[in-house]
């Protein structure tokens, strides 16, 4: 793999078990520089500099694995090489492909390897785990590493910025070991600024957390053994912290109770933005209710997000329209809110905050929908995000109204008719469009959507939800219109009627199309998804294609884990596994397999 010049010492490099594994970089005129060297922190090559032997891989690519992914299963087989010669080459550049090499790719390599062995040598840490990886998954390591990754980390944890816990619930019968294994990393993490602690956490953790982690920006954590004092923690002063942690986000949605912690850190830490706490509003309200009372109130937060109405009906004390009130006194700053509502009031009483921009609301009602437009027509202007479920609500109002609407999902909407002749204004600046539970057999529901799509020009990403689209060419039609006139990049169906059809002539037309998903869809069936990959193997353009079916537990895709549709943390360097049509398992991709 590199030059007797790069390793003086031979007996420090343990001999390849399987040659093979490195036959394909031979083939090729594998070198060092041209297999890390070539690719950017994003993932693109640069066809500039690429030697020949790189042209060829490139241009066959399309028939095999990526270059990238050749590179990093052979590479994760024959880690003890590439260790050895990071701690003893004396080549310049052959050493700065290295480093990039473990600064971009440390948590595959990690994976690939525990995969093989499960367990990771000590040797293998200086190489694996450095200041430059700013994000790493805990849960990767097995127990029996622990030890020598708690050493590591008190190297070089400062260079970590997120740090995630995410233990499976099923591998924690002992917690207190768990618990005790995060407390010995998290006093290392002192520049850290994201931290999921999962289930992992007590008291003693959150003192460190307030001692330590000084930079830390978001915590998250739930279902923990930690009390009201476990929460004061986190806003101690000492000698080595005068100014104390400033928090701006804490998720503990999980945690029951806590009235008392909370109130503390609401008077103790301005900084905090965000508090997921399902009781938040009503502590809010319980703490200031007698200055709410008497007019007394003066006291002021720095909240951005409020979710309200988890619980319902809103018959009981305090009412939402008494909590809502006082928030719009208490958090003037609230940006984004989360509503379950049953009355115009409370939607009224949203009027009240002067910096929303973000919108969720569901009418809970189910025999009422509620009238939304007068709401848009006094606040549409300034909100970028809004989801609204169960509403009356008018086409030309929200377009003509939300100019500023970045991402829109629309639910169960009873749309009212367009007078004659009315265009709707396009929804310039709308990227992200999704629409659930929508029946096509309604006229006025059909045109509706069908003149917002006609007013989307702009959208990047469509997912249609719970939609029943029956015998309806007309909204068929144009949804194939505006997939192909578009800018359309990623497109998703959920438990939809969908036909194979018109899958296919969206992958035809669609020339941006770069995701196409289809999720729980009963029309669509294994040889369905036969015939899209094979379209999708004739196509210039690279659609990765996600499939996801219950009927049976082999019919389903392993998506690439790229985050588009799904907002979980997950590190997979190779993207897609085995196409295999006898054993019904599908990993489409028209790069690969």
């Amino acid at each position: 793999m590199f030059s007797d010049e790069d390793v003086e010492d031979q007996g420090d490099v343990e001999d390849n078990e399987n040659e093979d594994d490195l036959n394909v970089f031979d083939a090729f005129e594998y070198h060092a520089d041209y297999i890390f060297g070539n690719f950017r922190v994003d993932g693109e090559s640069n066809p500039n500099i690429l030697p020949s032997g790189a042209r060829i891989i490139e241009k066959i690519s399309s028939d095999v694995m990526s270059l990238k992914n050749i590179c990093l299963k052979s590479i994760s087989k024959n880690v003890s090489r590439f260790n050895a010669a990071f701690s003893i080459t004396k080549d310049v550049n052959f050493r700065r492909n290295l480093h990039y090499l473990r600064k971009v790719h440390s948590p595959y390599l990690i994976q690939e390897i525990l995969k093989e062995k499960n367990e990771l040598e000590e040797s293998y840490l200086d190489f694996l785990i450095h200041e430059h990886l700013e994000e790493i998954q805990m849960a990767i390591f097995p127990e029996t590493a622990w030890k020598s990754v708690i050493k590591r980390i008190s190297e070089v944890g400062h260079g970590f910025q997120k740090v995630d816990f995410m233990f499976k619930e099923e591998l924690m019968e002992d917690l207190d070991k768990y618990i005790d294994f995060v407390n010995k990393v998290v006093c290392h993490l002192t520049n850290v600024k994201y931290l999921n602690l999962n289930s992992c956490c007590d008291d003693r953790t959150l003192g460190i957390i307030g001692s330590s982690c000084l930079l830390l920006n978001e915590l998250h954590f739930n279902e923990c053994p930690i009390t009201e004092e476990g929460l004061k923690f986190l806003c101690q002063k000492n000698k080595d912290n005068e100014i104390g942690l400033k928090l701006k986000i804490l998720n503990i949605s999980d945690a029951g109770g806590m009235q008392e912690g909370i109130t503390y850190l609401l008077q103790n830490m301005p900084s905090l933005e965000v508090i997921e706490h399902n009781d938040l509003p009503n502590i809010i309200y319980d703490l200031h209710k007698e200055e709410m009372n008497n007019n007394t109130l003066r006291k002021k937060y720095n909240l951005t997000t409020l979710r309200l109405g988890t619980s319902a009906p809103w018959e009981e004390i305090p009412s939402i329209s008494e909590i809502l009130a006082l928030l719009i006194d208490v958090c003037p700053h609230v940006k984004e809110i989360s509503l379950s509502l049953n009355s115009k009031e409370h939607l009224d009483l949203c009027l009240g905050f002067p910096e929303l921009e973000i919108f969720r609301v569901i009418n809970i009602e189910p025999s009422l929908y509620l009238d939304i437009n007068g709401f848009l027509e006094a606040k549409g202007r300034f909100l970028k995000k809004l989801e609204i479920e169960r509403f009356h609500l008018s086409a030309a109002v929200l377009t003509e109204n939300c100019q500023m609407v970045e991402d829109l999902t629309l639910t169960d909407i009873n749309f009212q008719p367009l007078e004659p002749g009315v265009t709707l204004n396009p929804l310039k600046k709308l990227s992200q469009l999704q629409l659930v539970s929508f029946r096509f057999h309604n006229n006025v529901i059909c045109q509706s959507l069908i003149n917002i799509l006609n007013a989307s020009p702009n959208v990047e990403k469509l997912v249609l939800s719970d939609c029943r689209f029956g015998d309806n060419e007309e909204i068929i039609t144009s949804l194939s219109k505006f997939c192909e006139n578009g800018k359309l990049q990623h497109l998703k169906f959920i438990n939809c009627d969908v036909q194979e059809p018109f899958l296919q002539s969206v992958l035809l037309t669609c020339t941006t199309l770069s995701t196409l998903s289809v999720e729980y869809c009963d029309s669509i069936f294994s040889f369905h998804m036969d015939n899209l990959y094979q379209i999708s193997q004739t196509l210039k353009n690279d659609v990765k294609i996600e499939w996801i079916d219950t009927r049976s537990e082999l019919n389903s895709i392993d998506s690439n884990g790229d985050g588009i549709f799904d907002n979980y943390y997950d590190y997979d360097s190779d993207d897609y596994e085995y196409y295999d049509s006898d054993n019904l398992y599908y990993a489409y991709d028209s790069d690969g397999f």
